[in-house]
């Protein structure tokens, strides 16, 4: 099944002349890189080949060549499509009138009626041979790439290429492997057992196939790496992959926002041990406080999942001004994506390694108690806890006996002190004392205590 995709997605865009490379809503590197590489290897067998995508390249893959031809929306700009609404008229005669300066189309009503609302514009979105659509699970996850062109994509070929279990089959051609590491994996197979596209691929080509590798098996310490990564990398490397580049890039250069943001996300961490499961968040005001925005999060939620123990997954509550998501990333296989999307059917969305859900202008503080309530029912169900268990948070540093006692603070430290039995030094009277015996000493002793105690002064003191 897989060798004929493989056949199959060669064959299709080896006669194709024009071809449409789509990415999808909340795109991870590694489609990003996939796209970027196959558009280089297109265009190396003189092929037209255009690029587009509903959201911007995510910040860490901006050193990659090439970044600047995708496009957010479809069309050549040269060709306008003036669509009218016949929901409300029926249209007898279409005539247009030339002018010096304009040009006017004129619409004769049969039956019904129009009005300027029912008229919208939209840029031509061009004619391909076939159209390639990576990391989606279905087609309106390519937001209006789709929706607005929806008559294209029906009547193109499209193939399919994706390495997630929710992928829905939607292409004529379905290149769908969930058992490989990354769609760079997939592409890079393509490549090396391909002669013609393997004569193509250099250096750059291989840098970018590289980062999506690398990225999404998490520098190949994700459970998902699959033997065949390292195989491919050591083969991308020898071509003249920048391996150093690659890492400098993910996971060195960090700007001091994103430094800030993870200081934020490690302040909130917090894990539910019985539950097993963890989550932190992010409000708009701390990302006014330290001068950030939600581009800034870089990632981190993959970084804390790997270094979490006893954590099926790990939420994230990310605060933005128009919206605020929850971000929710797998480290157990066991967990079915379905059962996920049953929480909040409206507002699931499948991402690479788990879900996202959008909930609208709701801010942080009405939507995490009961997504974190929906998120510890389905862990009762799977686990076998008993319904309706409290949520507890769990100390993140676990104790151990090398580990040396914290120093006590001063609302912690028992705050006892008793009359001193002996005093620390005896002293003749002075001649202040002189009503008293000369032979009779006086013991004296110095007590500080704070004014500030909260427990008070004790009993024995007089003023």
């Amino acid at each position: 099944m897989k060798n004929s995709a493989k056949q199959q997605f060669t064959t299709l865009l080896s006669h194709a002349d024009s071809v449409l490379l789509v990415g999808a809503k909340n795109w991870a590197l590694d489609d990003a890189a996939a796209l970027l590489a196959l558009q280089k290897i297109l265009i190396a067998q003189k092929k037209n080949v255009v690029v587009v995508a509903p959201d911007e390249i995510p910040t860490e893959g901006k050193f990659l060549a090439g970044k600047s031809e995708i496009s957010k929306s479809l069309g050549n700009g040269k060709d306008l499509v003036i669509s009218v609404s016949t929901e409300n008229a029926k249209i007898q005669d279409i005539s247009s009138e030339r002018h010096e300066d304009s040009v006017e189309l004129v619409l004769s009503v049969k039956d019904g009626f129009l009005s300027p609302d029912d008229v919208s514009f939209r840029k031509h979105a061009g004619n391909y041979d076939a159209i390639v659509v990576v990391g989606a699970n279905n087609l309106e996850q390519c937001g209006e790439i789709f929706s607005q062109h929806a008559a294209l994509f029906s009547d193109t070929p499209v193939i399919n290429v994706s390495v997630s279990p929710a992928n829905e089959f939607f292409g004529r051609v379905n290149f769908v492997d969930a058992a490989a590491s990354s769609v760079c994996e997939l592409l890079a197979e393509i490549i090396f057992e391909n002669n013609v596209w393997k004569t193509t691929l250099d250096a750059e080509t291989a840098t970018m196939i590289l980062t999506g590798i690398v990225a999404e098996t998490e520098s190949f310490l994700a459970q998902s790496t699959s033997a065949r990564a390292f195989e491919l990398a050591a083969k991308l490397q020898e071509l003249g992959a920048a391996q150093s580049d690659v890492i400098e890039n993910l996971y060195k250069q960090k700007t001091f926002r994103n430094l800030k943001v993870l200081g934020r996300l490690l302040n909130n961490l917090a894990l539910d041990r019985k539950h097993q499961m963890s989550w932190t968040k992010i409000s708009d005001s701390d990302f006014e406080l330290i001068d950030a925005t939600p581009d800034d999060i870089d990632g981190w939620i993959d970084q804390l999942l790997r270094h979490i123990n006893g954590a099926d997954f790990v939420a994230m509550f990310v605060e933005h001004r128009e919206k605020s998501v929850v971000m929710i990333r797998l480290n157990s296989c066991e967990i079915d994506l379905s059962e996920l999307q049953k929480l909040f059917p409206e507002k699931f969305q499948t991402v690479r390694n788990g879900v996202y859900f959008e909930f609208g202008k709701n801010s942080i503080s009405e939507i995490q108690a009961p997504v974190l309530r929906a998120l510890a029912d389905l862990q009762e169900r799977r686990l076998r806890i008993a319904p309706g268990t409290a949520i507890e948070k769990a100390e993140l540093i676990e104790k151990s006996d090398d580990t040396p006692p914290r120093p006590a603070t001063i609302n912690e430290k028992k705050f006892n002190p008793r009359a001193p039995e002996n005093v620390p030094f005896e002293t003749t009277p002075n001649f202040s004392d002189a009503h008293q015996p000369a032979d009779e000493k006086i013991k004296t002793a110095e007590v500080t205590v704070r004014s500030s105690t909260p427990l008070g002064n004790p009993s024995w003191l007089k003023k």
